[in-house]
């Protein structure tokens, strides 16, 4: 047992000294060698959820969006409300250009479980989600996301003044022109409010 229990000790710490390499390689811009570390850590703890969202992370920084796509199908079989792996697929759906069901996977990304604080990462792919409908002209979709934020009173100034340009997007210049005066309420000097 003590054999055992020192043999797996030393598993994960090989798959942990491989996965610290990864992420060194991906913040150096290093997509495939990042792959390449990440898939060593894989194959010694292949279930760590870790690993498998780096795997994916690098995967799509490499371009490589179907790998990105199979790196987080463990993840989302074992728990398919997880928002960090809905996300990664939700991206990886979108970068092979399918983006309805893309669209899905950022809904249940939202919708997910993230660690605590949830708040700002959830906010973080509604954002993610609007800038995309707002990309494809999806006006009612647009529309319906913004109506769900719009009264967020965790969104700072930056994302109420993105989301009152994007109410002129979706069709609802009245909605933005409310949001511009709510905001110079707040801030009388706010120029791009004035604007």
């Amino acid at each position: 047992t003590f054999l055992v229990q020192l043999e797996r000790s030393a598993d994960r710490a090989q798959a942990e000294s491989r996965y610290r390499d990864g992420m060194e390689l991906l913040h150096r811009g290093d997509a495939a060698g990042a792959m390449e570390r990440f898939r060593d850590a894989l194959a010694v703890q292949r279930d760590e959820r870790q690993y498998q969202l780096a795997l994916a992370d690098a995967a799509l920084a490499a371009d490589r969006p179907i790998e990105a796509a199979a790196a987080v199908a463990p993840t989302l079989e074992h728990d398919a409300t997880d928002g960090a792996a809905n996300l990664a697929l939700a991206r990886a759906l979108l970068a092979q250009g399918k983006s309805t069901q893309a669209i899905a996977y950022y809904h249940r990304g939202i919708y997910g479980h993230w660690p605590a604080p949830a708040g700002p990462r959830r906010m973080a792919v509604r954002m993610e989600l609007i800038d995309l409908l707002a990309r494809q002209g999806a006006k009612e979709d647009l529309l319906g996301e913004l109506l769900l934020i719009q009264n967020d009173a965790t969104a700072d100034s930056a994302v109420r003044r993105h989301v009152a340009h994007l109410f002129v997007l979706a069709g609802s210049p009245a909605r933005a022109t409310a949001l511009f005066r709510e905001m110079l309420q707040r801030r009388p000097d706010d120029a791009d409010a004035l604007g």
